[in-house]
């Protein structure tokens, strides 16, 4: 808490250096602290005697927190971006499998088509022998 109550007090003096990195707390919370959120803090008091001291300090703490002022939040608009643009991601994602289902459709009906075309084929050259041995004998004849 010291530290917390260190980068606070920096903070509320709008000293040009807060040391956020003192603690892993205040290094975590550092976004939150530096205006780009609102803050609350809860505190814990214990009712026992064995626990006064600490009670103590945790009341006084929360006595010069509650002193300082931030500000108002800032607008973070690049959450609303990030948001939005995973959003498009999403929506270009099922565009895209759209796109596969409709391609694999048309291969298929492609491939289809081409085993028709193959079977006509096979069709007319099977057409064209049987007429071809009767041509020559109708040439023949005359």
């Amino acid at each position: 808490l010291s530290h917390l109550g260190s980068v606070m007090h920096a903070l509320a003096s709008k000293q040009a250096h807060i040391p956020y990195r003192n603690s892993r707390l205040t290094e975590l919370l550092q976004d939150s602290l530096g205006g780009q959120a609102k803050v609350m803090m809860f505190m814990h008091v214990a009712p026992e005697v064995t626990s006064l001291a600490e009670t103590n300090s945790t009341l006084q703490f929360a006595k010069q927190v509650s002193q300082v002022s931030l500000g108002q939040a800032k607008k973070h608009t690049e959450a609303g971006e990030i948001f939005k643009a995973h959003d498009d991601v999403q929506k270009l994602r099922q565009l895209l499998e759209g796109e596969r289902v409709a391609r694999a459709r048309t291969e298929e009906e492609l491939k289809q088509t081409r085993i028709g075309h193959e079977g006509l084929q096979r069709k007319l050259a099977a057409a064209q022998q049987q007429n071809t041995p009767a041509r020559s004998e109708a040439t023949s004849v005359f």
